[in-house]
């Protein structure tokens, strides 16, 4: 009784594939856009500085110095134990 399922379930998938090249495709529709013309009440994008500007622009202003980094605390990597000193008999 099981390979007679096997056998329906393959037939049944050969019908549908059958039926799914068979049938006819929808037509495709294309469609076509366009950019708008930029209107003229609109901003355009200003223009990049000039290098002239640029220069009388940096001595203008002078770089603030920044401060050097803090160095990085180092950890005790070497495993061994630490000793802690007797404190002194008063």
């Amino acid at each position: 009784m099981p390979r007679t399922w096997g056998y329906i379930l393959i037939a049944v998938a050969a019908v549908i594939g059958a039926g799914a090249l068979l049938l006819p495709v929808p037509e495709t529709i294309e469609v076509e856009r366009y950019e708008p013309a930029p209107t003229p009440g609109i901003r355009q994008p200003a223009t990049p500085p000039t290098p002239s500007r640029a220069r009388q622009k940096a001595q203008q202003e002078p770089e603030a110095r920044k401060p050097p980094p803090r160095p990085v605390p180092m950890q005790d990597t070497t495993k061994t134990r630490q000793l802690i000193q007797p404190k002194p008999k008063s």
